[in-house]
C-alpha cells in the first residue's frame, strides 16, 4: 500500500527495491539532495526540472571542494553579546573545525528549529509538506535567510510570550553544564550524516 508521508513511491520504486533514503542519509546535504533528485527523476513531476535541481546541488558540492575555506567566513572579534557567548561555547565544545563547517552547522539548525515547531505543535505531515514546498523552489541568499530565521523566531517568541534573550541565556547556561555529554553525543555521529549521534541529551547547537 502507498505510504506518501514516510515512503512516497517516487523514492520507492528503483529496480533494486532500496529506498532513496536508505542511500542518501549517509552523503552529506548537498550530495545527498543530487542523488535524491536523480532518484526521482521522471516520476515525480517535471524529470527535467529534478536533473536541473540535482545538478545545482552537484556544482555547490563541486565549490564547496574548491576553497579551503568555510563558504561564509567569519572575522571572530566583530562578534559581540550572546554570539559571542555562543561562539565560545561551541568552539570550546566541538573545535573550530565542526563549528565552521556550514554543512554541519545547517544540519543541526535544522535539528533545532525542528524540534521547536514539534514543541508548539507542528505536526510531521505539515512539516513534511513543509520541505517539499521550500525545496522545490530556488534557494535563498544566505544573509537575507538568516534575517528571516531572527525575524521569526523574535516574532514567534512574542506570541508565545517567551522572551528571546532569557531562553537563549538559559540555554547557554545549561550547554555549558553538559559539555562533556554533547562532545560525547558529537562523537558518536555517523560521519557525513545528518543524524545526530543519540536522541538522549538535547542542546546540541
Amino acid at each position: 500500500m502507498s505510504d506518501p508521508i514516510n515512503h512516497p513511491d517516487h523514492y520507492t520504486s528503483h529496480p533494486s527495491g532500496v529506498e532513496c533514503i536508505t542511500v542518501t542519509e549517509h552523503m552529506n546535504f548537498c550530495v545527498g539532495n543530487a542523488v535524491k533528485y536523480l532518484w526521482r527523476a521522471g516520476l515525480k513531476g517535471n524529470g527535467l526540472e529534478d536533473l536541473k535541481k540535482a545538478r545545482w546541488y552537484i556544482d555547490r558540492e563541486i565549490a564547496r571542494h574548491e576553497v579551503d575555506k568555510p563558504l561564509i567566513s567569519y572575522n571572530r572579534e566583530s562578534l559581540n553579546g550572546f554570539q559571542s557567548a555562543a561562539f565560545t561555547w561551541a568552539l570550546e565544545c566541538f573545535g573550530e573545525d565542526t563549528v565552521l563547517d556550514p554543512v554541519e552547522r545547517t544540519h543541526r539548525l535544522t535539528e533545532e528549529a525542528l524540534e521547536l515547531a514539534q514543541a508548539v505543535g507542528c505536526t510531521r505531515e505539515d512539516a513534511h509538506r513543509l520541505v517539499e514546498y521550500v525545496f522545490d523552489r530556488k534557494a535563498g541568499e544566505v544573509p537575507q535567510e538568516i534575517g528571516g530565521v531572527i525575524m521569526t523566531l523574535s516574532v514567534l517568541c512574542g506570541a508565545l510570550g517567551v522572551d528571546l534573550s532569557t531562553a537563549g541565556n538559559v540555554e547557554l547556561q545549561r550547554v555549558w553544564e553538559k559539555i562533556d555529554q554533547i562532545r560525547e553525543k558529537q562523537q558518536r555521529k555517523p560521519k557525513h550524516s545528518p543524524l545526530p549521534g543519540s536522541t538522549e541529551i538535547g542542546g546540541d547547537q
